[in-house]
């Protein structure tokens, strides 16, 4: 039981889940975009690389920061056909272990549903085992 509010902080974890942007995580196409690259986003060419990825992250390590709290990164991932998931993936885990967070890599092997599209376990290309 926590009887004050400096000594539940001291129990508290905050978890996030990043698979920002989706657009580039998520895509079926194995070449609509890469990482590194530069992305046209509504009409706007936005440098999609590691300094975009901890300008994204920036809101939770200022969080984390302001109130002196660990941060625990509980998923993230990227579909593992997708160019340039292996540097995509280690910058973001380069930018965790900077910052000092703590993280897990998600694998959805999705055996119930037959899709293992985060599965890395499987190698990087679309349809190998």
């Amino acid at each position: 039981m926590c009887w004050s509010t400096e000594s539940c902080a001291v129990r508290t974890v905050y978890s996030l889940h990043t698979y920002d942007p989706d657009l580039y995580t998520n895509q079926e196409n194995a070449s609509a975009i890469g990482y590194p690259s530069v992305v046209q986003v509504a009409g706007e060419s936005i440098n999609f690389n590691r300094n975009w990825l901890a300008e994204n992250l920036r809101p939770a390590l200022e969080f984390a920061r302001r109130h002196d709290v660990p941060i625990y990164v509980g998923e993230f991932g990227v579909f593992r056909w997708v160019p340039g998931a292996v540097t995509f993936v280690s910058d973001e885990m380069s930018l965790f272990e900077q910052y000092g967070w703590n993280y897990a890599c998600y694998v959805w092997r999705g055996d119930d549903v037959g899709f293992d599209g985060f599965n890395v376990e499987y190698g990087p290309g679309r349809y190998s085992l």
